[in-house]
């Protein structure tokens, strides 16, 4: 009878609260767990390009040049610049310079391996770390870097963007920092040289 509590009705009625709270709980978590990766995404990712941020790109080159690059003669380091960027933004706007911002990760993404790191420096600026990269490979690399720079943003935009790099292979024992030091002083021979091409340190070629 519905006026007199029965003890089976009792127990379904405790069972389902408790399944539903368990549901509760377990949505709660799941929704937790997503918006905690989501942050985690924000704080590692270039917001404009989807490449890793400086800070993360640091981080993880510093690791990886910690864990195994001493003995990893073919690791390249990478900085490459985009050249005439601020002309782009001030003459065609900065809309059309985000573009080429994003054109620029998405090839870099296309073209380079998931063990390579790829990271947005600053501005306009990109660094790379390519892991096991021997001399032939590089040089193919590097080609087809410049080639598709140049195709997507015609393509897209109606006009050609190309960059300028600068290139080091990393020594053994030797920091992150001095190696980006190194990278940048080629890029800067680069810029003098003409823009639109990437000057090398020996052994990279």
């Amino acid at each position: 009878r519905f006026l007199v509590p029965h003890p089976l009705i009792i127990s379904h009625l405790m069972l389902l609260n408790a399944s539903l709270v368990l549901v509760i709980r377990g949505l709660l978590l799941a929704h937790r767990d997503a918006a905690e990766q989501a942050l985690v995404r924000l704080a590692s990712l270039d917001t404009l390009t989807g490449l890793l941020n400086r800070r993360e790109w640091m981080n993880r080159a510093g690791r990886a040049l910690g864990a195994d690059v001493a003995g990893d003669v073919g690791a390249v380091l990478l900085m490459l610049d985009l050249d005439h960027f601020k002309r782009i933004n001030d003459e065609r706007g900065h809309p059309v310079g985000d573009e080429v911002l994003k054109l620029a990760g998405e090839v870099l993404r296309g073209e380079l391996r998931a063990s390579d790191l790829i990271g947005r420096y600053g501005g306009e600026e990109f660094c790379l770390l390519l892991r096991h990269c021997e001399a032939e490979a590089f040089g193919r690399l590097d080609s087809r870097l410049h080639q598709a720079l140049r195709r997507r943003c015609e393509a897209s935009l109606g006009f050609i963007t190309d960059f300028s790099a600068g290139a080091v292979r990393v020594q053994a024992s030797e920091t992150l920092a001095a190696a980006i030091k190194r990278a940048d002083d080629q890029l800067y021979r680069a810029k003098h040289a003409g823009r639109g091409q990437t000057c090398c340190a020996d052994g990279v070629l």
